[in-house]
């Protein structure tokens, strides 16, 4: 039997499957299933070892967080189903009372105001050029003419934008929602810019 400081530094080196069932505390058959796609750090005694800081996170699930627990693993361990949608519902909440989540009306809404301000600001801006400055009537058509093609080029940007009408999910029917249609042209209208 070797010295501590010469089982650990054998441990560093590498642990058997029987070990890392020892130290993680598992069955040997659910170390052996959970490292089978995992390639040995060497071979002692012509059985394959593993080094622990490689396969410690294969071996504690619990460790695993966020994006590295598949949806079915992030289930199973929220207990139910249930008790899944219920944290995530919840953590949306959060995330709209704190202002870091939006829903999509209210977005729209901030835009059509933002652009309807934008647009009223160029429609005041080209009418007191023409009755505050001292331009000529060339000069005020021309104000007139670069204030319309910012307008249009505006409005011509707008409908290029590849915004799909649904977002990025599946649609689903929201029964706390009214009534809404989404048509873009009836969007520009509201913007100002049709």
């Amino acid at each position: 039997m070797g010295t501590k400081a010469s089982e650990f530094a054998e441990l560093v080196k590498g642990a058997s499957v029987n070990q890392l069932a020892q130290l993680f505390d598992l069955d040997r058959r659910t170390v052996a299933n959970r490292l089978k796609d995992t390639q040995p750090s060497g071979k002692r005694n012509s059985f394959p070892v593993y080094k622990i800081s490689e396969v410690a996170e294969l071996l504690v699930v619990g460790y695993m967080t966020g994006e590295k627990l598949s949806q079915a693993q992030k289930l199973k361990y929220a207990g139910s189903a249930k008790d899944h949608w219920d944290a995530e519902l919840k953590r949306l909440k959060f995330l709209e009372n704190t202002g870091d989540l939006w829903r999509t009306d209210k977005v729209i809404s901030v835009f059509a105001d933002v652009f309807k301000t934008f647009r009223e600001a160029v429609v005041v801006f080209s009418d007191e050029m023409e009755h505050e400055a001292d331009l000529s009537t060339t000069q005020i058509d021309r104000v007139k003419a670069f204030c319309d093609a910012l307008l249009i080029e505006t409005r011509e940007k707008l409908l290029q934008l590849d915004i799909p009408t649904e977002g990025d999910h599946e649609p689903v029917n929201d029964p706390f929602a009214g009534d809404q249609t989404d048509d873009s042209d009836e969007d520009l209208r509201d913007l100002g810019l049709a």
